[in-house]
């Protein structure tokens, strides 16, 4: 009965539940794709960088992110692998030897970054293999090289050249060596795209004079494993001498930017919902003040007063939910098109973003927790918002309500 009253309130000013309604609607819509947009890009950045080359957590010699030289890195040992191994959520580890080198092609060159990857386990991490644009993937006992799109652009070369490598080894040996180009391959990071170059494991340690030896074993986590978490038990359970880290303790660049960007956007979507707090308010308010002879009469009549409040504080929960309801499933379509078909910028704008080190590709995330918490957000404002005029009704006085 009381449902059915409230429901037929609604309506008894259409024009002004209808506008109520399409307020609420279009708050719903722009703020789950505000932050769908959001929250898209930093996943996209996330996997541009983390994804596709640092992975998600690495374990190392302790010290060694702090001087990233071969001197910290450590034998290929299968007591550390069967520790790693046995801790929840870890699936695999892949191994790494990582350092830097001058890579040149006639006069040009370039300084990059040399990664000695075991071919099948670092394709099964990051996909390393669906990057080639050129040439072939690297194959286990290949004595080629798999270089970055942008790092071959510079150095001006093309699949089936020679690249040398010249740096420094293990212990202060030379590194140097002629490598054949097997595959270019293009990642989404601008960063990554203009300095790495791949090597097979057994190639990359005969280069640097670091025979079973690594500088990381790259976690296979479980998918959406709690990286943090998962990087604290590992390192618990290697003990002092090695040191597990996620991916946002690893790049505290990125960490940073996007912590400055969610704190830029969490304004803008304040600045939203206010404007919808005060557009709510005022026409419950109104609702309230239209009808206050008519709940003066109902107090008068001996109706309780906490029945009226609950009818209002009613109305209010049916005309918000109507309204966020028809923002969720209206973003529903507008969200996945774009996470299907991102924003792509160009020009000027797409430099920028390149320069910055990003992919000037904005998708959109389609988790389900992100529409439902801005409607579930939206829906507790209006509620609460709806407790004021429900307050002034309980403390309502029949005799002055019904003066005209």
């Amino acid at each position: 009965m009381l449902f059915l009253l409230a429901w037929r309130n609604l309506w008894r000013n259409r024009t002004r539940s209808l506008v109520t309604i399409a307020s609420v609607l279009f708050a719903v819509l722009l703020a789950t794709l505000m932050n769908a947009l959001q929250i898209g890009s930093y996943d996209r950045m996330t996997a541009n960088l983390a994804g596709q080359y640092t992975g998600f957590v690495q374990i190392h010699k302790a010290g060694y992110w702090d001087d990233k030289t071969l001197e910290n890195a450590f034998p290929l040992d299968d007591s550390v692998a069967r520790i790693a191994k046995g801790v929840p959520g870890v699936r695999g580890l892949v191994p790494r030897l990582e350092s830097f080198a001058l890579a040149s092609n006639g006069s040009a060159t370039a300084g990059c970054q040399v990664a000695g990857v075991d071919p099948t386990g670092e394709d099964r991490l990051t996909a390393l293999g669906a990057k080639v644009r050129a040439g072939r993937y690297l194959r286990p006992g290949d004595d080629g090289a798999l270089v970055a799109e942008g790092l071959a652009r510079n150095l001006a070369l093309g699949v089936g050249d020679t690249m040398v490598l010249l740096g420094q080894g293990w212990h202060g040996a030379t590194a140097a060596g002629k490598f054949p180009v097997r595959g270019i391959a293009h990642f989404g990071s601008p960063e990554l795209d203009d300095h790495l170059v791949y090597l097979p494991l057994a190639a990359a340690q005969r280069l640097y004079a670091a025979d079973g030896l690594a500088t990381a074993w790259v976690v296979e986590a479980e998918p959406c494993a709690d990286f943090a978490a998962l990087a604290t038990r590992i390192s618990r359970g290697l003990g002092p001498r090695y040191e597990a880290m996620d991916w946002a303790r690893m790049l505290p660049d990125l960490r940073q930017a996007i912590a400055a960007d969610r704190a830029g956007g969490l304004v803008m979507i304040g600045v939203l919902y206010l404007v919808l707090a005060f557009g709510i308010f005022g026409t419950l308010l109104m609702m309230v003040h239209e009808r206050r002879r008519e709940l003066g009469v109902l107090v008068s009549v001996g109706m309780r007063r906490t029945r009226i409040a609950a009818l209002l504080l009613l109305e209010s929960a049916l005309l918000s939910g109507i309204g966020v309801a028809g923002g969720m499933l209206a973003s529903l379509p507008l969200v996945w098109w774009l996470s299907v078909h991102p924003m792509r910028f160009t020009g000027e704008a797409a430099k920028a973003y390149v320069r910055l080190g990003v992919e000037p590709v904005f998708p959109t995330t389609t988790r389900p927790e992100v529409l439902l918490q801005q409607g579930a957000l939206v829906w507790a404002m209006a509620l609460a918002i709806a407790l004021v005029p429900v307050v002034r009704t309980l403390r309502l006085d029949p005799l002055e309500a019904t003066r005209r």
